[in-house]
């Protein structure tokens, strides 16, 4: 995890570990929108010391070279009932 976009340095590591059937790699935490974060892993010609983007992300935090890009955490919460109100609140005229 990182305090900001432009961070060098991660401010927290969370550890994974394999669950389920087909092994895969999980972590369970809440993360607030707009928190950056990336991945590490070691072995079969990965380097700890490079970041990997998530690849279900939604956003990328930074992409300014020559550092690792990161995820970004993003708000999926829609407000569908003040959505609805919004919308029939609207004076729709016929196209003619």
């Amino acid at each position: 995890m990182f305090t900001a976009p432009e961070s060098l340095i991660e401010s927290s590591r969370i550890p994974m570990s394999r669950t389920g059937a087909d092994g895969a790699w999980v972590a369970d935490v809440t993360l607030a929108p707009g928190t950056c974060y990336a991945f590490r892993a070691d072995g079969d010609g990965l380097s700890p010391a490079r970041l990997l983007l998530d690849p279900r992300a939604l956003a990328i935090g930074r992409l300014p070279a020559p550092l690792d890009p990161l995820s970004a955490v993003t708000d999926t919460v829609f407000d569908w009932a003040n959505a609805l109100l919004t919308a029939a609140s609207r004076r729709m005229e016929p196209v003619r």
